[in-house]
Order: structure tokens, then C-alpha cells, then sequence
């Protein structure tokens, strides 16, 4: 009995796969004859290029046999050569997206809200990155409302001050009054430093008020700030987090929706598919159109079409 292991057949070790430079070579090498043979088909299959006779169309659908053929040997090829590659990719796909990628970025189909602590089939970073923006869109909320009750007390305070500044000015309106109503010369000077402490009162009331309008049009400016603003996060290593707006939309209803407002944004593939959908669905009365001539749908013309057909 000996301790060497002789593989053959089937026992054999499989061999390393080639790369690079190493690769293109054992492909030109290998393949050298698949490719003669497909630069003569090549240079044979331009006197096809033009079908004159029934005669050419014969020798023709003859040559396409020899091109499919040739098609679907080297096709099988292909996917020999490439299976053990495709294998081991596949595996360092596998690899990482189930242990990393998934399990950190794995997003959510759409965009609408969810429960993170709940939807643990997406990665960690979407389920995060929801986690926060509740808790700032609960934040900011919070912040608006604390700021609009700021402006609302601002406003009231100016309000206050308002009518404290135009009562100030009727009482110092009515102390000059009053003062130009004493005769006695003494009485006179009495009324008119009253006065004058009246008048100094209302520019006080005045200049109250003016700062009260300043600080409620501040707080109605912080109150109206954008989401942004109102939820900005900062992190002990500088990294900042906010709430960004954007457009979004919902309940769209197939049978009620404007397709003429839309219309500008709808790509060509899209009509093209709508139309070969309606086509497929409705060969029938496709086939009525041609016969009669109509267009069943405004803007397109349906018609017969051919393609040659062959089988090796």
C-alpha cells in the first residue's frame, strides 16, 4: 500500500483559472479554428447581402444553417469556458452581499416610511438612516411649534407695547395741552416738565414697541426656517445630519390619472411598450385595423410586418 494518490479522470484536481494576458492566449490558442471558421463565414456570408433570385435564397437559407450552427457550438463554448468563472463570482457576490453589503446598505423598495426596529430584512444603514429621520421630523415638528409660539408671544407682546406706546403719546399729547392751559407762570413750569416727562414716556413706549415688531418678525422668521435648519445634527467627529426635502407622490389612480399633463415627460420606451402591450393584448382587432386600413390608436401606425424564420 503506498500514500500516493494518483488522480485521473474525474479525480483530478480541478486546474487554476487563467487571467489576464494568460487567458486572451488560451482562448486565441484553443479557439483558433472557431474563429477561421467564423472570418469565412463572414467573407462568404457578404454575397448574401442581397437576395436577387430564388435561387440565392436557397443557397442562403442553406448558408444560415452553417452560420447557426457555427452560432451555437461556439456559444456552448462560451458557457463552458466562463461557467467556472460565473461559479467563483458568483461566490464572491454571495459572499459579500449576504455578510456586508446587505446586512449594512440593503435598501427598502420604495420610499415610504417604515418601523426600523421592525424591518429587520433591510441593511442597517437604511434602517438607521429612518431611525433618524423620524426622530428629526418629530424634532423639527417640535421646533416649529416651540418657534411659532415664540412668534405668537412676540406678536402679543407687540400688541402690548403698541398700546402702551399710543397711550403714552395721548397722555403726553394731553400733559402739553395742559400746560398751555396755565397762566400762572409757576403752575406753567410745573405742567411743562410733566409734560416733558410725558413725551419722554411715549418715545420710551415708542422705541418699546419698535423693538417689540423687531423681535416678533425674528421669531416668525425662525418659526417659517426650512426642515433643514430645524433638525441639523452634529457629530463629535464633525459629521452633520439634517432633514432634505424633496418632491414625492402617492395614490396614483390608473383609471383617473392626467396622461395628457404627462405626456410631456413620458419617455419613447414607455410608449413603445404601451403600444406593443396593447398590440400584443389585441391581435384581433390589430388585425381588423390592417385589413380595413384604420389606425385603432391616434398616433401610431400599426402595420404587417415580416422577419425571415429558419432552423438549423
Amino acid at each position: 500500500m503506498t500514500d500516493d494518490i494518483e488522480f485521473t479522470g474525474r479525480n483530478e484536481p480541478p486546474a487554476p483559472l487563467k487571467v489576464g494576458d494568460e487567458l486572451t492566449l488560451y482562448l486565441e490558442t484553443t479557439y483558433a479554428e472557431d474563429v477561421a471558421r467564423t472570418a469565412a463565414l463572414l467573407a462568404k456570408g457578404k454575397e448574401f447581402l442581397v437576395i436577387s433570385d430564388d435561387v440565392a435564397d436557397a443557397e442562403a437559407t442553406e448558408f444560415m444553417v452553417k452560420v447557426r450552427a457555427r452560432f451555437k457550438a461556439s456559444e456552448a463554448s462560451r458557457v463552458a469556458e466562463k461557467t467556472p468563472y460565473d461559479d467563483n463570482a458568483g461566490r464572491v457576490h454571495a459572499f459579500f452581499k449576504a455578510k456586508v453589503l446587505d446586512p449594512l446598505g440593503l435598501v427598502a423598495p420604495d420610499k415610504k416610511s417604515f418601523d426600523p426596529v421592525k424591518r429587520t430584512d433591510l441593511g442597517l444603514g437604511p434602517r438607521i438612516n429612518m431611525a433618524q429621520t423620524l426622530y428629526k421630523t418629530a424634532k423639527a415638528e417640535a421646533e416649529r411649534k416651540r418657534r411659532e409660539e415664540e412668534a405668537r408671544i412676540a406678536a402679543e407682546e407687540e400688541r402690548k407695547r403698541r398700546e402702551a406706546a399710543l397711550a403714552a403719546e395721548r397722555a403726553a399729547q394731553e400733559a402739553e395741552r395742559a400746560a398751555a392751559r396755565k397762566r400762572n407762570e409757576e403752575s406753567r413750569a410745573v405742567a411743562e416738565a410733566e409734560a416733558a416727562k410725558a413725551r419722554a414716556a411715549a418715545e420710551a413706549a415708542r422705541e418699546a414697541e419698535n423693538r417689540a415688531a423687531e423681535e416678533r418678525a425674528a421669531a416668525q422668521a425662525a418659526a417659517a426656517a426650512p426642515m433643514a435648519d430645524l433638525s441639523r445634527s452634529r457629530g463629535e467627529r464633525g459629521g452633520t445630519a439634517s432633514l432634505k426635502t424633496f418632491t414625492d407622490f402617492r395614490d396614483i389612480d390608473r383609471d383617473s390619472i392626467d396622461l395628457e399633463m404627462l405626456r410631456p415627460y413620458l419617455p419613447d420606451k414607455a410608449l413603445e411598450q404601451a403600444v406593443r402591450g396593447w398590440v400584443d393584448a389585441n391581435k384581433a382587432a390589430a388585425a381588423t385595423a390592417i385589413k380595413t386600413g384604420t389606425q385603432p390608436i391616434r398616433g401610431v401606425v400599426i402595420f404587417e410586418a415580416y422577419r425571415s424564420a429558419g432552423r438549423a
